[in-house]
């Protein structure tokens, strides 16, 4: 049918984020808001997607059809023109936990009002395609038909994220899986590069990870460290730190300390660089760079002692080969003297943190009693443990029913599950097929007004059976068969078991007692003598045929179990009596005997 798109939440949890938990909110007040539509139709607007840990507010409003004719358009299986006399919403399940709603109006007259609203309000936790369902209860006629309604609530991951990466999923139960989003990204320039430590002993150098998983519960710190080496190896200054070059000492001139300048040859041996001449210097001496990018490869530099001509030509004091891993090294020259480069490597580094959870799994709820096979129409069950948020199911589909026990009225299979603190769901519990046993005829008994009390007869009693009447609700012992002689006034109760199944019914009644009368606790037995009376009912003249061997007397009681009369017998097995006499009602005939008591009903007309 239409309505009956029964879809089933098989998943869904809370969670706790940034130390606080975040539950389900209530919801109150609703205003419906719908476009121009014909009075019968089926119309209900859309509900917007949410984001996990992000406060959703959101109202979905509905027409409900006056008549099956517009649903007839849909389902074709529905007959049309049939007109709808009442909805009633009996609750609404499957909603993302963390999200309640609210049902502008439970009981619906189509005629009067179609429209409803449902709000629906809270921080959702668990992200995922929830369909949740609206049950209802149409009546068409006289006929009352349970449909769900069902719509759609999409809840997106809640997002962490830095300045470098995200993460689309940060909470998880049992085991957890989050897309790694590296924004930081080298646009293919070798010079950066990654280390992921993902806290679960788990690390990569790719720039884009991926999919990471987390199959323990525990809280993990997602860290990145970036590194960025565009810039290359800097050579910015040398420290000449001996030579063995000096200049000329010509009197009158006496200048000993040399006149320092270097020069600078790259891996393919061009000149790339020569300082200035500083005069008269003494070591260790620093000579300044302008930042000269080393491209690789060996790079040679020579430093000179300057001697201006004709006097002198200008000294090598030492030539030197340099890396790129040379900075702070000590060069040597053939010539033996000594220098320190200093090579700025400049790397950038970045780091970022981001933090996932995963929650252990609940313990499976259990469901009791597991025996579902019940002599009543109704069977407890209730589940363990008693905690979290329950999800009720009959027959795998669920239940509007959120405590720790439920009324089975229904026979089906039953199971229960529940979201516990975290927001998650715990394994399915046993499944307690509920079935309701047919009860025993209930064993009504009545009083003979001789102080016996005897079952009734034709009742269907089951073919294998136990009796056993009570006083005062203490049983009587060794009072099992279907009658019982009293000797005290009280309540009386007989108890009927059907052996097969278990199941008892019992018939409770007041008795009096009348001391006045004889009783002969009677056997099931001696009652099946077939004593015969003629006419009965009579309006005078009876005759009783087969009195039972050794009958001694008859005695007649009125229906009050007032003494009429009293015959002896003697040797007979036929007695005659004219009761024209006496009023219309009815009597009790007792014989007695030497193995009995028995009374007969006599109808005087």
């Amino acid at each position: 049918m239409f309505f009956a798109r029964v879809l089933f939440i098989s998943g869904v949890l809370l969670s706790v984020f940034q130390g606080q938990t975040l539950m389900a909110q209530s919801c109150t007040g609703c205003t419906v808001s719908l476009p121009s539509l014909p009075a019968d139709t089926i119309y209900y607007t859309d509900l917007p997607t949410g984001i996990v840990g992000v406060y959703y507010d959101a109202t979905m409003s509905i027409r409900v059809p006056q008549t099956t004719t517009p649903i007839n358009a849909i389902d074709p299986g529905t007959p049309a023109g049939l007109t709808i006399s009442s909805y009633t919403f009996q609750g609404i399940t499957g909603l993302p936990p963390g999200l309640s709603s609210y049902v502008s109006q439970t009981v619906i007259n189509p005629a009067n009002n179609a429209d409803i609203c449902i709000r629906v309000c809270g921080t959702p936790l668990v992200a995922g395609n929830f369909s949740a369902q609206a049950q209802v209860v149409v009546a068409i006629s006289v006929i009352n038909q349970n449909y769900n309604l069902t719509f759609d609530i999409l809840i997106e991951p809640a997002v962490a994220s830095n300045d470098l990466f995200e993460l689309d999923n940060i909470v998880g139960c049992g085991s957890l899986t989050t897309n790694i989003n590296n924004f930081f990204e080298s646009n293919g320039n070798p010079g950066y590069s990654y280390t992921w430590d993902f806290g679960n002993g788990q690390s990569s150098t790719a720039e884009q990870p991926g999919a990471v998983t987390f199959n323990q519960p525990g809280n993990y710190d997602i860290t990145l460290n970036a590194a960025v080496d565009t810039i290359g190896y800097l050579l910015q200054a040398v420290t000449i730190l001996s030579a063995s070059c000096s200049d000329n000492n010509l009197p009158p001139f006496s200048y000993p300390e040399p006149d320092i300048f270097i020069e600078v040859f790259d891996a393919g041996n061009a000149l790339v660089f020569v300082s200035p001449v500083s005069n008269n210097v003494s070591f260790p001496f620093a000579v300044g760079l302008p930042a000269i990018l080393m491209q690789g490869g060996n790079y040679k530099i020579r430093v000179w002692d300057e001697d201006l001509p004709p006097l002198d030509a200008n000294d090598l004091c030492g030539e030197f080969t340099i890396t790129n891993n040379s900075n702070a090294q000590i060069v040597t020259a053939t010539t033996g003297a000594t220098l320190t480069p200093n090579i700025l490597h400049p790397v950038f580094n970045y780091t970022a943190t981001n933090s996932v959870t995963v929650h252990a799994l609940p313990a499976d709820a259990s469901l009791s009693p597991t025996n579902g096979s019940v002599c009543a129409n109704s069977l407890e069950l209730s589940m363990t443990p008693q905690t979290g948020t329950p999800l009720w199911y009959l027959n795998n589909q669920p239940l509007v029913a959120t405590g720790y026990s439920f009324n089975a009225t229904q026979a089906g299979s039953y199971s229960v599950s529940y979201f516990d603190a975290n927001g998650c769901l715990s394994g399915l519990s046993n499944v307690v097929d509920v079935s309701f046993l047919p009860l025993p005829v209930l064993p009504t008994w009545s009083n003979n007004n001789f102080n016996m009390l005897v079952l009734d007869n034709g009742l269907n009693l089951p073919a294998n059976y136990a009796l056993q009447w009570y006083f005062n609700n203490t049983p009587i012992p060794g009072a099992t068969t279907s009658t019982f002689c009293i000797t005290e006034s009280g309540t009386y109760a007989l108890q009927l078991t059907n052996l097969a199944t278990g199941c008892i019914n019992t018939f409770t009644n007041s008795a009096l007692y009348n001391p006045t009368l004889p009783c002969i606790n009677s056997s099931d037995d001696a009652l099946q003598n077939t004593v015969v009376v003629l006419p009965n009912p009579t309006t005078g003249f009876i005759k009783v045929l087969d009195l039972p061997v050794g009958s001694k007397a008859i005695r007649w009681y009125n229906s009050q179990g007032q003494f009429m009369e009293s015959q002896s017998l003697e040797q007979v097995t036929t007695y005659e009596t004219n009761l024209e006499s006496w009023p219309h009602g009815v009597y009790q005939m007792v014989i007695i005997s030497d193995q009995a008591l028995q009374a007969i009903r006599v109808i005087k007309l």
